[in-house]
């Protein structure tokens, strides 16, 4: 009778730990469907996420696109206005506003082109910007070399633009003023980063320099004001100086956002 009443008991241990065990089961099993429930919800989030991304970054480079686009019409614009008048002053107006604007849409392409939409590699876009400036401004009989020293130092948009406007003005100043005709030049555009976030463009030539009355004459031009407007505009310090042998002009800022390619 003792051995039936503790086999029995052995088979009710057996059963509620069997019980036990398969309700472990069932509690486990729930689990794992939940959370793979809560996986594939987050991998369809992601998915969602991620075409979202690629949906606006499509639509960002179309803006850009389309920004340069409409810029090249009214250079060209301005272009054609050139072609249609003989006077010098007014064609000279004319130049300076086309390259002004072609400055701005070759930020625009630069964004189109790059990988990375929020920003500039600002050494890229300078050298670009000067061979293009060279080329529209180049005469037979003088020859100008441009010598680089750029670092790979990103701007955001915002800084770029203004800072794309003012190295047009410096750059279009040298080619216009540094060098009489016939004669043989460099220009040097350096863009180099500095301590604390601080990066500075230089655009020195060895042309014949200003006198005084020049540079006098110089500050009170619609391109000085231009520039010291936009270096305002984006908190930079401007200088403009004579040198042994040409002039050096310098624009010191605060870079916002530093995005160097590795």
């Amino acid at each position: 009778m003792a051995e039936h009443t503790q086999a029995a008991s052995v088979l009710l241990e057996a059963e509620r730990s069997l019980r036990e065990s398969y309700e472990k089961n069932l509690t486990i099993e729930k689990h794992r469907i939940e959370l793979e429930r809560e996986i594939e919800q987050r991998i369809q989030a992601e998915e969602r996420a991620l075409a979202s991304v690629r949906e606006k970054e499509v639509l960002l480079r179309e803006v850009y696109h389309r920004v340069k686009n409409n810029l090249a019409v009214v250079s060209s614009l301005f272009y054609l206005q050139s072609s249609t008048t003989k006077d010098e002053r007014t064609i000279r107006i004319l130049q300076d506003s086309q390259d002004r604007v072609r400055s701005m849409a070759l930020v625009h392409e630069s964004l189109y082109r790059s990988d990375n939409l929020a920003a500039v590699d600002f050494g890229e876009y300078a050298l670009e910007l000067a061979r293009s400036l060279l080329a529209s401004h180049q005469m037979p009989d003088r020859a100008i070399r441009i010598v680089s020293d750029l670092d790979p130092v990103s701007l955001s948009i915002e800084q770029a633009v203004p800072c794309g406007l003012i190295l047009n003005e410096l750059f279009t100043n040298a080619l216009k003023h540094a060098f009489p005709q016939s004669t043989t030049g460099e220009i040097v555009l350096s863009w180099k980063r500095g301590p604390d976030g601080e990066s500075i463009l230089r655009v020195i030539d060895n042309g014949v320099g200003l006198p005084e009355e020049s540079i006098l004459q110089a500050t009170q031009s619609l391109g000085l004001r231009l520039i010291h407007s936009l270096a305002r505009q984006i908190d930079a310090q401007f200088t403009f100086v004579r040198r042994e042998s040409g002039t050096e002009a310098c624009l010191q800022m605060k870079v916002s956002h530093d995005s160097d390619r590795t």
